[in-house]
C-alpha cells in the first residue's frame, strides 16, 4: 500500500537535492505525504522487518523485499567483483548510517538496486547493491 506511492516519490525525486541533502532527508519527506504511515524511530527502524543481513553471517528474510521499502545500512562494507572483466571493488556505506528506497530486488542474485541521496553526492539517484558482497556491518 504504502510501497509504491513511496517508490513513485522517490523516482520524482529524481536528480534534485531533498532537504539538506542528507539520506534521512529523503525518507523523512517522502513519509511526510503519507499521514497514516508509521513514522521511523530514530535512523534505523522504518516499519516492519523484512529482511536483515549481519555481515551475511545471519542473513533473515521474513517477507518478499518490494519496490518502495526502506534500507538501511550500518557500517556495512562490500567487497567483490563486478563488470565483465570482473574487476575488484571495495565500498563503505552507512558510516555510522545510511538508508535508501528499494527500486528492485533480484532474489537469485542477491542484488537491489535502491533510491538513494548523500553518500557521494547529495542529488537523488539509483544505486545498486550486492548484499552476497556484505563483508562487514548491517542490512535491514
Amino acid at each position: 500500500m504504502f510501497g509504491t506511492r513511496i517508490a513513485e516519490g522517490a523516482l520524482s525525486k529524481k536528480e534534485t537535492v531533498v532537504g539538506d541533502g542528507t539520506p534521512n532527508a529523503l525518507i523523512l519527506d517522502l513519509m511526510s505525504s503519507l499521514p497514516s504511515a508509521l513514522r521511523p524511530v530514530g535512523t534505523r527502524a522504518y516499519g516492519a522487518l523484512v529482511y536483515t543481513n549481519l555481515a551475511n553471517a545471519s542473513v533473515q528474510q521474513f517477507d518478499e523485499i518490494r519496490a518502495g521499502d526502506i534500507i538501511t545500512f550500518r557500517n556495512a562494507k562490500f567487497q567483490g567483483h563486478r563488470g565483465a572483466m570482473h574487476a575488484k571493488y571495495s565500498a563503505e556505506i552507512g558510516k555510522p548510517d545510511h538508508v535508501g528506497v528499494v527500486v528492485d530486488w533480484d532474489g537469485t542474485k542477491k542484488k537491489i538496486r535502491a533510491w538513494e541521496q548523500g553518500r557521494e553526492n547529495r542529488k537523488v539517484r539509483a544505486e545498486g547493491f550486492k548484499l552476497g558482497d556484505l563483508r562487514s556491518g548491517e542490512v535491514k
